[in-house]
């Protein structure tokens, strides 16, 4: 029983590690679009926007969306 707890660590801590290790790929690529905008400082900085992907009906569709503000920009549009 021993030998079994024993392997059963060293196996869940050698796929812990390599999940660490090993960088993971993002599924949807994203492309940064900037806008300019002043804050309460007076200072100049700009919206994070970028592009959410999602496919319907077999067809890649593209939206931008504002994280800064939380909101979607424009409309849904065919990648491919």
């Amino acid at each position: 029983m021993r030998k079994v707890k024993k392997i059963l660590v060293t196996t869940l801590l050698a796929a812990t590690l390599i999940l660490v290790i090993i960088p993971t790929n993002v599924i949807a690529n994203s492309q940064t679009i900037s806008s300019n905008v002043i804050t309460e400082q007076g200072t100049q900085r700009s919206d994070i926007i970028e592009w959410r992907y999602k496919n319907m009906g077999g067809k890649l569709y593209r939206r931008a969306y504002n994280y800064s503000k939380e909101q979607w920009v424009g409309k849904w549009e065919l990648v491919s």
